[in-house]
């Protein structure tokens, strides 16, 4: 029997455990979980303290299920309520973690609140120093083999500006980690939103856009809030080093006539977009033909509309500029841009000072030098800075020494590629002990990927490497040589060019995965589609340890997916809900309010925070009038605010209910039932009939955005003559 030491109960260290345990013959592994907190999960181990993790709580994936799953437990065979949409709640991740540990390892094999101190190799394996951070009291176990699941986000980086004249410790504003956000009182010293200046975050990844639609969010929220006037929000000045795409999490899979849509990854790994035959892992460095490519590919997804606020002709910049698109998931960025609550600024902060007056005398505000490579500029009366730069693995490797993090290729000055990993799958390098084993150290670590490191680390030690065939072996070394080219030249380009550096350097993950599947000759489960047809999801690659049924439960439930969205508008009441976000002129036409008829309007749609049990997102609705009235009407039956309404969305039944807006006494106005919508060549036109009257929505789509709508009203019993219309456009 072996034994295998495994650092962290994250959804690395779980499914690696289960696999060393389940895909081979019983007893060829004995496994230990180290792991310092109270509970599995990781970076997901939301629900014990939700206030201070590194995730918030109520933060959906940026993957769909289908792709944040492992091979043998569907979601659907878990008891969650809610049940999670399609893309899940971080606290319904935290509880599949759990239940997937419960139903595959043993509890004594966990070691919860054990730190490892340190990993020494000796000649028989690793002597591991371990720390009981109850008692404090050490122990020493040797170990056969030694897997490092820690992960790459292990601990929030350190600010990457300098402080010209302010100490850290001592700044007059709040200055933290994207992760430690959670509400509006973390922006101020006083724990109380700060009634002026201005919100700036710092960094250009998934994580800069989430965290500044998450304050733009809570602050329409605090302006528009459901139960008395609001306060005016700060703006959110944001700074990336390239231009951001940002995608909803559902889009378009065809021309979109008639409109349908599906979770973005179901599109991204689609394996009928591949041509290489058999398909397999590639890799390489940015050129502009790729950027350009990719441009194309994020502008199809949009179809050619707005894109953070900038007209198509202005993104003629994005397709030459040397940084490329980043793309970034996110349901509200682009609209938060659109409407000006988002200000984002191309560039790298390089420093923070104090603010001062006239008189020298220092503010209560800090201000920020932004370099944009030919100029220089100042973002003056910030009150908050959040720092969204991403993570170190450092700490997660502290364990090892120093000879061994050389042998991996470790530099902590390069956080983005802190190892050269260039062997079997990304967890081992051709300088490392062949019985140290790390997974998870790759960006763009899907769970898919996860598993398939666990597998290739499970077949290579349960083989030992004299028993590999000759044969194999120069055929990885050669592949692994080539890997690790790539890699050096990479690091070399972050520090001297990072703009030259694509996005996601190692993003081929239907690749990946397809050639592990024929290494590791596992089985496969495509259910209704060919071995070339569907999206990737662990769920299609099993081997002998899994359980096949739960496999083909979650490539029943895609398959039935894109039957529905084909067939009965599944997702399109999330996917018009995203696209009424923001600013709309507004036409009246017919018997809704005489003083309005024909005469131009302004409506806008404004985000805030569920006010209702049981939804998933809610706007205010305010219908304006910015006009004079007509001669024939008395001004004095004019309004400003013509009318407000709520609307909330219910993923799960894909439905949208509008509501008045007299809190707390509010009633249903009707319910808009997305399923029985009737398609039209680029349009979803929902029907909600009452005793009356029936009322319509007709939303037209343009890739995933909604360029244009209708809301009609007509008289089932003829007392409404020629019915009333609301017309909006951008």
């Amino acid at each position: 029997m072996k034994s295998v030491a495994i650092v962290g109960a994250g959804p690395a260290g779980l499914v690696a455990a289960k696999t060393l345990l389940h895909s081979y013959p019983l007893g060829k592994f004995q496994v230990s979980v180290f792991e310092q907190t109270n509970n599995v999960g990781g970076l997901w181990a939301v629900e014990a303290n939700p206030d201070h993790g590194l995730i918030n709580p109520d933060m959906s994936t940026n993957l769909s299920q289908f792709t944040v799953c492992f091979s043998d437990q569907a979601w659907d065979t878990l008891e969650l309520e809610p049940a999670p949409n399609a893309y899940p709640k971080a606290w319904q991740v935290n509880r599949y973690l759990e239940c997937y540990a419960q139903k595959f390892l043993p509890d004594t094999i966990i070691h919860f609140r054990t730190k490892v101190k340190f990993a020494e190799r000796i000649q028989l394996g690793w002597r591991t120093t371990l720390t009981n951070l109850e008692t404090r009291e050490e122990s020493v176990e040797i170990y056969d083999y030694l897997l490092v699941a820690s992960g790459l986000f292990s601990e929030p980086a350190p600010t990457q500006f300098t402080f010209d004249d302010i100490a850290p410790e001592k700044s007059p504003v709040p200055i933290l980690h994207s992760s430690k956000f959670r509400r509006l009182g973390d922006l101020s010293l006083t724990g109380q939103q700060s009634s002026g200046g201005k919100i700036l975050v710092v960094g250009g990844s998934h994580s800069g856009a989430e965290v500044a639609a998450g304050i733009a969010l809570q602050m329409s929220d605090v302006r528009y809030p459901a139960d008395g006037p609001g306060i005016q929000p700060l703006d959110v000045i944001h700074v990336a080093p390239h231009p951001i795409s940002a995608i909803p999490p559902f889009v378009q899979p065809g021309n979109g006539s008639p409109p349908t849509f599906l979770p973005l990854d179901t599109l991204l790994n689609d394996l009928a977009s591949r041509k290489d035959d058999p398909i397999s892992f590639t890799f390489g460095h940015l050129t502009p033909e790729k950027t350009k490519q990719r441009q194309i590919m994020l502008d199809k997804l949009v179809n050619g509309a707005k894109d953070e606020g900038k007209k198509s002709d202005e993104r003629k910049e994005d397709v030459n500029s040397p940084e490329g698109p980043y793309a970034v998931i996110s349901d509200h960025y682009a609209g938060f841009v659109a409407s000006g609550a988002i200000t984002p600024l191309l560039g790298r902060v390089t420093s923070v000072e104090h603010q001062r007056d006239n008189a020298q005398k220092i503010t209560g505000f800090v201000r920020a030098k932004v370099d944009q490579g030919s100029s220089n500029i100042e973002v003056q009366d910030i009150a908050a800075i959040v720092n969204a730069t991403g993570f170190s693995a450092s700490p997660a490797l502290n364990f090892l020494s120093d000879e061994i993090k050389k042998r991996l290729g470790f530099d902590s000055s390069c956080p983005r590629l802190p190892l050269l990993l260039d062997s079997n799958a990304s967890t081992s390098s051709l300088g490392s002990p062949n019985n140290l084993a790390l997974i998870g150290f790759s960006y763009g670590s899907y769970w898919g990927i996860l598993e398939a490191q666990a597998r290739m680390i499970a077949h290579k030690w349960s083989l030992d490497d004299p028993q590999i065939s000759q044969q194999d072996k120069p055929l990885e070394d050669e592949k692994s040589k080539k890997i690790h080219g790539f890699m050096t030249e990479l690091r070399t380009m972050m520090k001297n060019n990072p703009s030259t550096v694509a996005q996601n350097f190692f993003g081929d993950y239907p690749g990946l995965m397809e050639e592990c599947f024929r290494y590791l000759d596992l089985q496969r489960v495509d259910m209704q589609y060919g071995p070339r047809a569907g999206m990737v999801s662990p769920a299609r690659y099993v081997d002998n340890g899994c359980d096949r049924a739960e496999a083909e439960q979650i490539m029943s439930k895609i398959y039935r997916m894109q039957d529905a969205s084909a067939n009965s508008g599944a997702f399109a009441a999330r996917a018009a809900f995203i696209g009424l976000h923001g600013s709309w002129k507004a036409k009246s036409k017919g018997n809704l309010d005489p003083a309005y008829d024909l005469l131009p309007l302004t409506a806008s749609f404004h985000p805030r925070r569920t006010t209702a049990v049981g939804f998933d997102a809610e706007y205010l609705f305010i219908l304006h009038n910015t006009t004079k009235p007509k001669q024939s009407v008395q001004s004095s039956t004019i309004k400003d605010e013509v009318e407000k309404r709520v609307y909330r969305l219910r993923e799960i039944d894909n439905e949208i209910e509008i509501w008045t807006a007299d809190y707390p006494t509010e009633k249903m106005l009707l319910r808009l039932e997305f399923g029985k919508a009737t398609a039209h060549q680029k349009s979803l036109a929902v029907t909600n009939t009452a005793m009356d009257e029936s009322t319509t929505y007709d939303f037209t789509f343009s890739g995933i955005q909604v360029p244009t709508f209708k809301i009609s009203v007509s008289s089932n019993t003829g007392s409404i003559e020629g019915g009333s219309e609301l017309e909006f456009s951008r």
